[in-house]
């Protein structure tokens, strides 16, 4: 008995020790080129490990799965190469949302974007092609992807 009621008060000691510290927020331990300005203190992390910032908001309902999205986007590694795009002001890619027809990252990161809006996300490897290599994009990259959502179709 005497020992019980030393271990719950070591515990409750304990459990008053830590109270106090709340845990830091998650870094992304990926170096990036400083001209793609990916600062963690501004995004916000997906329980995925997606990290995104809204550059702009949009207007309208937000995109739901099965819409047909049509975005103009860049994607680029931690290094700033550039590996995937639509290119220039005028061309878009149509797709549809929350089909599996991106990366697990595309769907997860744009998830709430609107008509207008322009988003960075932060795609892990594990949320983009993991230990696969796909074209020009090592296996194990992290991706950088800006994108914007020109117009959604129900």
């Amino acid at each position: 008995m005497r020992y019980t009621r030393g271990l719950r008060a070591l515990l409750l000691a304990a459990t008053a020790a830590c109270a106090g510290t709340a845990s830091p927020p998650p870094a992304l331990e990926t170096a990036f080129a400083p001209w793609l300005n990916i600062r963690p203190d501004s995004m916000t992390r997906r329980p995925s490990g997606v990290w995104v910032r809204d550059l702009e908001v949009g207007s309208g309902i937000p995109i739901t799965a099965g819409d047909q999205i049509e975005v103009r986007y860049s994607v680029y590694l931690s290094d700033g190469t550039e590996v995937d795009g639509t290119g220039g002001d005028q061309p878009s890619r149509l797709f549809r949302y929350g089909r599996g027809q991106l990366i697990a990252g595309w769907d997860d990161g744009m998830q709430g974007m609107r008509v207008g809006g322009r988003r960075t996300l932060v795609i892990p490897p594990a949320q983009g092609y993991g230990s696969r290599q796909r074209g020009n994009i090592p296996a194990h990259s992290t991706l950088i992807v800006t994108v914007q959502v020109l117009d959604v179709i129900k």
